[in-house]
């Protein structure tokens, strides 16, 4: 089987977690070849070379290219599957990309682009609900651990750093400001604990001496630090909006493969054992609180969610429902 894969870009942490990073892997589970390329590369391609393939995956396609993409799929019976981890149909003000995705013409292109595809897979069942109006065939694949890469995991985490953990990038400026005076609060009284943040650099977060920021490097070498720096708490701050209630729950993922023990809203999506969840502000600096004090349980807390993903979601194991769909497009 011939599968074009098209990306918005192919060395990013969402074509890691819903294109090249999992389709990838598909090559050990079944014969499959794959031409991975960016929408860019692709602006002089005509039908004689979308023939050539057999399956064509879109990841994300916002822009008119992915609609004319879906266009040549539709006109050249060749089935087409396309990929959302974001709700880009209702991005916030606040999210610096909503420079890009609050454009009514933008959406008009997801939207007529989602109607043209034979399927249409999603991290998460709320993005399932917003999605499923443009499309009756909208899958929930959720997002998955890649055991195949990162096998250097031991079981159980024995020997935690005392760090507080955060990742991600600007466009979680109001998320982390929702919550600011409890971050602020819990920095400021346990001086003990680093307060690490990778990637964004949160301005209004006090430059206390036990806070420490680290640039964004490549995925490959993120999971190895934070895996190295062992965390015995991962905070995910979330402000409240139907765009982040479709988000998934890789954060949960990747501070369990790291040791720590998460933080996160009481949503449907984050419902999952060994979590600690909040549901406002206040419950947020009582939970953080209670993660900073040295009696929690870190070690139980972490296993509970480290067991939930070695036995559900590892990319192992998910990828059985790509491989189905594959075929079922076939």
């Amino acid at each position: 089987m011939k599968l074009l894969v098209v990306t918005v870009n192919k060395n990013d942490s969402t074509s890691f977690y819903r294109a090249n990073g999992v389709l990838g892997d598909l090559k050990k589970q079944m014969p499959l070849e794959i031409t991975s390329i960016n929408y860019t590369d692709m602006l002089d391609w005509t039908w004689a070379t979308f023939i050539m393939f057999d399956v064509i995956f879109m990841q994300r396609p916002f822009r008119e290219v992915g609609f004319q993409i879906a266009q040549f799929c539709r006109n050249l019976n060749i089935p087409l599957w396309i990929d959302y981890d974001d709700n880009l149909l209702d991005i916030p003000k606040d999210n610096k990309s909503y420079a890009v995705y609050g454009n009514e013409m933008v959406k008009k292109n997801i939207i007529e682009t989602i109607k043209l595809a034979n399927v249409v897979t999603v991290s998460t069942n709320a993005l399932k609900e917003v999605l499923k109006a443009h499309n009756p065939n909208i899958r929930v694949i959720p997002n998955a651990f890649n055991d195949h890469i990162f096998n250097y995991r031991s079981q159980t985490i024995r020997k935690r750093g005392n760090l507080m953990l955060w990742r991600g990038s600007d466009t979680h400026n109001l998320d982390i400001y929702t919550y600011k005076d409890q971050i602020n609060e819990m920095q400021s009284l346990f001086t003990n604990c680093v307060f690490a943040y990778c990637g964004f650099n949160p301005f209004f977060i006090n430059e206390t001496s036990n806070k420490r920021h680290f640039k964004t490097i490549d995925p490959i070498q993120y999971f190895k630090q934070i895996y190295g720096w062992s965390p015995m708490a991962m905070q995910v701050p979330l402000a409240d909006s139907i765009f982040n209630r479709c988000k998934s729950n890789i954060a949960w993922i990747e501070g369990s493969f790291a040791g720590a023990v998460c933080l996160v809203p009481d949503w449907e999506e984050w419902q999952m054992p060994g979590t600690v969840r909040y549901s406002n502000p206040a419950e947020y600096g009582e939970k953080m609180k209670l993660l900073l004090n040295n009696n929690f349980n870190y070690r139980k807390y972490n296993d509970l969610s480290w067991e939930y993903i070695m036995d559900n979601l590892t990319l192992s194991k998910v990828n059985g429902q790509r491989i189905e769909i594959l075929k079922g497009l076939l």
